[in-house]
């Protein structure tokens, strides 16, 4: 039986190379989206408690979040930050890293409360600009 012919194989383009993604900026806006994995949002415009009660309407892990968790507000120069609240059970956690101070906010980052040491991270919220 004949062979079949050999096939020309297409060279495969080399992959672009990869940058490092560009600094977020910080968030500088008159108001803040949180948004759940899930798409729901909640929209701040003035200083706002984060804590059990807000955090419900995303679900059962609102429950992890203590009464009184963190502070969201407009800081020097207009830009979001947030604060943690001492003495909560959960640590606040942005972007996987335990708050321990108040922190500008930037476009993309993530709040969320767990335990930073164990990789564990509930009901995270992306941070952006409204």
């Amino acid at each position: 039986p004949a062979k079949p012919a050999p096939v020309a194989v297409p060279a495969r383009a080399p992959a672009p190379a990869r940058t490092a993604p560009a600094a977020s900026s910080p968030i500088d806006s008159e108001g803040l989206e949180l948004v759940a994995p899930d798409g729901g949002s909640l929209q701040l415009r003035v200083r706002t408690e984060l804590g059990k009660a807000v955090m419900r309407r995303f679900g059962p892990d609102g429950e992890f979040w203590d009464d009184r968790q963190c502070v969201l507000e407009r800081g020097a120069g207009r830009h979001w930050v947030v604060s943690p609240i001492p003495g909560t059970v959960n640590e606040t956690l942005v972007n996987g890293e335990t708050l321990t101070s108040p922190r500008t906010l930037r476009q993309g980052d993530q709040i969320a409360v767990g335990r930073a040491a164990r990789g564990i991270v509930k009901l995270p919220l992306r941070a952006r600009a409204q």
